[in-house]
């Protein structure tokens, strides 16, 4: 069985993830940009500055789908080893969870205390 990369439906179906990921990282700025937005009294300047917003909003997104697709051919090395890098990707996810879990019990420890 070939596996399929990209597409339309893949396309759209990461970015909605990346947008259900980003809502905390970009709530907050746009929130603001949009109480600036209303308290202007001008059409133009609530305008431009969504305009901005949006502009540098997009570049990291746009910079990301290039590399991915860069650093994708770069690492098809590895496809014959997808055992020995689940096994290493659980691990650190594994680590990393353990070291949030760890950090919250002593951060919420001392506030406790």
């Amino acid at each position: 069985m070939g596996e399929h990369a990209g597409g339309p439906i893949n396309g759209f179906v990461l970015g909605g993830l990346l947008g259900v990921i980003w809502i905390p990282c970009i709530g907050p700025m746009l929130s603001s940009v949009l109480a600036l937005v209303a308290t202007e009294q001008r059409v133009t300047a609530g305008v431009a500055y969504l305009l901005i917003y949006s502009v540098r909003f997009s570049i990291p997104m746009l910079l990301l789908a290039h590399a991915s697709q860069a650093i994708r051919s770069r690492f098809r090395v590895l496809a014959g080893q997808q055992r020995m890098v689940g096994a290493l990707s659980g691990v650190l996810l594994m680590a990393l969870g353990l070291f949030i879990v760890f950090k919250g019990i002593v951060a919420f420890g001392s506030l406790v205390t």
